[in-house]
């Protein structure tokens, strides 16, 4: 089941995207870089998550299945880089 598109004008760290496929504005999953804590055993603890602003990070939309870049999500036209997820043509 597909939830409501929504045109909420986002105003903090998603300000200016939507998924260029439905319009979705309320949430994305973004790759993004963290410090961990990483023994034999596993992690311990993450830290230092952030978000960078890459535009080549890999994104998708939860609403419709989209999958792309964070630079098609602000409708910026650009070629992904060898082994990125691309969006639908």
């Amino acid at each position: 089941m597909t939830k409501a598109t929504t045109t909420k004008a986002n105003t903090n760290v998603l300000a200016g995207m939507a998924c260029p496929e439905c319009g979705w504005t309320e949430q994305f999953h973004i790759e993004v870089s963290a410090m961990a804590t990483v023994t034999d055993g596993g992690f311990d603890e993450m830290s230092d998550a952030s978000y960078e602003g890459d535009a080549w990070a890999a994104c998708d939309a939860e609403d419709c299945d989209w999958e792309g870049t964070v630079a098609q999500l602000y409708g910026t036209v650009t070629t992904p880089r060898v082994g990125c997820v691309s969006g639908p043509s």
